[in-house]
């Protein structure tokens, strides 16, 4: 239908999907006679006989467009009864409209508590993962926040310990220390031997030794975030006491290296 003639009968044809679900949620009896005042198409009442094939329906329909009612003649039944009424039922009065109205709000009434009550269990799971989330990152975020602890030594030269690290701990304890000044150094993981492939990018080579004099020339403090077996056997003889988040004032009182723990 154009919308001129659309608009002269204040014609409004219901969705395929709406009739579906007003037609599951009428579920008729068994040879119930159903009317539609203003059927049109026939579009809700053809949608119940194909959702109820079986229940041997009766239709009564209603309506002042011709050229809509020939369109229930295509798969009416002998049963059914459809008829013209521009006579009886005058175009563009208030009740009709109100009654168009009415029946909108009632389509849209049904739709959203579809919508409403299949997408409410949906939202609720997502928000439950959500805060599994949000609190999963809190406990992972917090060995990171240890380190603000030493911040009053900001401004010295630390040296941040992180073993068999590929650069991610050492960028958040540097961004937790150093917000706006971040300078990238890859000596955070250190070893005589690769700790992933043989071109691991991630790990300073270097022995204890070397290490040791590497430590004195570049660095003031150390902050030992994560260690294993093999940095304990390496370098552990360097430390006064190996504790996970702890941070050493780096001493060559001797010439030699010592790492003293420092009380937070």
């Amino acid at each position: 239908m154009d919308k001129k003639k659309r608009d002269e009968l204040d014609a409004y044809y219901t969705p395929k999907g709406t009739a579906v679900e007003m037609a599951l949620r009428l579920n008729p009896k068994v040879g119930s006679r159903i009317l539609d005042p203003m059927c049109g198409d026939g579009m809700l009442l053809k949608t119940l006989r194909e959702v109820y094939p079986n229940r041997e329906l009766k239709f009564v329909g209603f309506d002042v467009d011709r050229e809509a009612l020939c369109k229930c003649l295509e798969w009416k039944t002998r049963e059914d009864l459809f008829e013209e009424k521009s006579q009886k039922i005058p175009q563009k009065t208030n009740l009709i409209k109100e009654l168009c109205l009415i029946i909108n709000v009632l389509i849209w009434f049904v739709f959203f508590n579809y919508l409403i009550n299949n997408i409410k269990p949906f939202i609720k799971l997502k928000i439950l993962s959500a805060r599994e989330s949000v609190q999963s990152s809190i406990e992972m975020g917090k060995p990171f926040e240890e380190i603000k602890e030493w911040s009053e030594y900001k401004n010295e030269k630390i040296y941040i310990i992180s073993q068999g690290d590929q650069g991610l701990n050492k960028l958040i304890l540097m961004h937790n220390i150093y917000p706006s000044n971040i300078e990238w150094i890859r000596d955070y993981s250190v070893s005589t031997t690769p700790y992933y492939s043989p071109e691991d990018p991630w790990t300073m080579i270097i022995s204890p030794e070397d290490w040791g004099t590497y430590v004195i020339k570049n660095y003031d403090f150390l902050y030992l975030f994560n260690y294993d077996d093999n940095f304990t056997k390496l370098y552990g003889h360097y430390f006064d006491n190996l504790t996970q988040y702890q941070l050493y004032r780096v001493d060559a009182t001797n010439g030699s290296l010592k790492l003293i723990s420092i009380e937070k």
